[in-house]
């Protein structure tokens, strides 16, 4: 049996448009592991939908058939999904209290969580981040945001 995993459309900002994983990796993970990859519709991500699907991935609003989901930022407690694991930048490890209702949300609904911010080496430098093309990309957002 494949693992399905689904890849969510971002809600947490309006102008949000990247994507945990690109058109051509869900190719390649696909050809080379037993996985599933379904990806929700998004008008605004970078990549469309039909990106997704010539590369083999299954358009779905419904994610509940996949064991693991993941994302770029926080998911609002009520969309959370009972009993999956998930992957995104939670912005809870420094106790954020926006998100401990979200984080508490994950633990009564017994799912994994596995954040960005706490992917680490041996040494505790973390490995999953967003470097200097973040800035440039808060920029082109805030500049956006503006314009709107």
């Amino acid at each position: 049996m494949k693992t399905r995993i689904g890849i969510r459309s971002e809600d947490r900002n309006p102008w949000e448009r990247r994507a945990p994983l690109i058109p051509s990796h869900v190719r390649e993970l696909q050809q080379n592991y037993p996985l599933e990859v379904w990806v929700q519709p998004s008008a605004t991500r970078v990549f469309s939908d039909d990106d997704y699907r010539r590369e083999g991935a299954v358009i779905a609003r419904d994610l509940s058939p996949c064991q693991v989901i993941i994302a770029i930022k926080e998911i609002p407690s009520a969309l959370i999904l009972p009993e999956k694991a998930y992957l995104f930048f939670s912005h809870t490890a420094k106790g954020q209290a926006q998100n401990m209702g979200m984080l508490r949300q994950l633990e009564v609904k017994r799912c994994t969580l596995i954040d960005y911010e706490k992917i680490t080496d041996e040494q505790g430098r973390r490995l999953v981040f967003f470097g200097r093309q973040a800035g440039q990309a808060g920029m082109a957002d805030t500049l956006w945001a503006l314009g709107q």
